[in-house]
């Protein structure tokens, strides 16, 4: 047969030969000494039976043979033990022979308290036993009662778990459709940020080139002023020159009539004159052609005498037709002359005008080119005010979207609540039908 070693009932650790033993004498139950101690430091009774103690050192035993309580074929383990142990049984026993016979009436006074403690215990035990019977018999019901409440229970656990199962199916649906609506929200909020940047960039741009274009705006109207101003002016010196130039070739037209009226009068004249002088002269030559044929018989006196005044009238006529030619000559002249000046007078005026209708082209092509300026300007305005209105209806859709998100997640967070008292109410089944189990038990 094997050793059986026995344990502290304290600290259920297994006695061997170095520990420190201690008993107690009123019931004789053993203990680690340290353990016992510890107990009775706040005890005044046996840790296994309950036994009361009138002195806690007076009723403490020390034993110094742990190896004897080792139960073998033998009582012992080797045959050095029991030498051991029969040297310790003498050195303990010459030692404590009398006060152990002190301790032995007390023990047997003990031990009969103790039997009739017992007798009392049993007594106590048999009512207890009575009453675990009745007690048995109302378990017995409540089990019975508990069955069928965790039968009841199991099928609300069922129900619970359908409806959870189908909760956690719309939660995961709804799941879908917020992570849907975030990348949709992400992507608009992206698409909002380009915009944006693109707004501010092209507002900027706007904004210079309406600046631009309103600065040449200014300096376009004042150009224009200025264009304008120097117009009337030009018309006006325009007007005056040309009043002018009117007058002095009405006033030179009016000479060069006169002259050329006096001048064909005195043409007229002389050709008069040339013609009776021609006439004079032919009368004379035919008078003398006369005179000749009527009196060859006359001296060359005569004929002297009649040629010498008619060579020189006819010299003098002669120079005074040359006079005329000359005169004539002249006056072709000074009429050439007055026609070129009247000539470049009138290209003169020409000019002036063409270059009147030049500038007023040219103002005209300057104000063409403000006003298409300006409908530009009106168009990038309308261009503005229309990506202005698509930024807002962007904005207005980004608001219904973070609305839409935003009430999806409510609805979530409701869900979310709901799953929670449902796993709670299981929670609380569950310990319900566990302390059930237990009090079954």
């Amino acid at each position: 047969m094997g050793t059986q070693r026995l344990s502290c009932p304290i600290c259920f650790n297994v006695y061997d030969e170095h520990s420190s033993l201690s008993v107690l004498t009123g019931c004789g139950h053993l203990f680690h000494t340290k353990c016992i101690e510890k107990w009775l430091d706040g005890n005044l009774n046996c840790p296994s039976c309950r036994t009361g103690l009138e002195d806690r050192y007076a009723s403490l035993l020390r034993v110094y043979s742990p190896t004897a309580l080792c139960e073998s074929s033998d009582g012992f383990t080797t045959p050095r033990e029991r030498e051991r142990f029969n040297l310790r049984r003498h050195e303990f026993g010459e030692g404590e022979e009398s006060r152990r016979r002190i301790r032995l009436s007390e023990i047997r006074a003990g031990v009969e308290d103790r039997r009739q403690t017992l007798h009392t215990d049993l007594r106590n035990c048999e009512n207890l036993v009575a009453s675990l019977r009745d007690q048995l018999r109302s378990t017995s019901a409540t089990v019975r009662r508990q069955v069928c409440e965790k039968a009841e229970l199991a099928l609300t656990v069922d129900a619970l778990k359908t409806e959870m199962r189908r909760m956690y199916a719309d939660q995961q649906a709804q799941q879908h459709e917020i992570d849907r609506l975030t990348a949709l929200l992400t992507e608009c909020l992206d698409e909002h940020d380009i915009i944006e940047r693109n707004m501010q960039d092209k507002e900027e741009a706007l904004k210079a080139e309406l600046d631009g274009l309103s600065t040449r705006l200014d300096s376009a109207n004042s150009e224009k002023e200025g264009l304008q101003e120097e117009l009337r002016e030009v018309k006006a010196r325009l007007q005056v020159e040309a009043e002018d130039q009117r007058s002095i070739l009405k006033e030179k037209e009016r000479r060069w009539t006169e002259e050329i009226h006096e001048m064909w009068q005195g043409k007229e004249a002389a050709q008069y004159g040339l013609r009776e002088t021609t006439v004079e002269l032919e009368t004379l030559r035919s008078q003398l052609e006369d005179l000749k044929k009527s009196g060859k018989d006359a001296g060359q006196k005569t004929e002297s005498t009649l040629n010498d005044p008619l060579e020189d009238e006819n010299s003098a006529l002669k120079r005074k037709v040359i006079i005329l030619q000359k005169r004539c000559e002249q006056l072709h002249k000074e009429v050439s002359l007055l026609m070129q000046e009247k000539r470049a007078a009138l290209d003169t005026s020409f000019a002036l005008q063409t270059q009147n209708h030049a500038t007023r082209a040219e103002l005209e092509d300057v104000v063409a080119e403000l006003r298409k300026e300006q409908k530009k300007s009106l168009q990038l305005l309308k261009d503005a005010n229309t990506m202005e209105n698509e930024f807002l209806a962007m904005c207005e859709k980004v608001k219904e979207l973070g609305d839409s998100f935003v009430a999806t997640r409510n609805s979530l967070e409701r869900v979310q609540t709901r799953n929670e008292e449902l796993e709670g109410a299981m929670k609380r089944l569950r310990i319900t039908a566990v302390r059930k189990n237990e009090t079954r038990r």
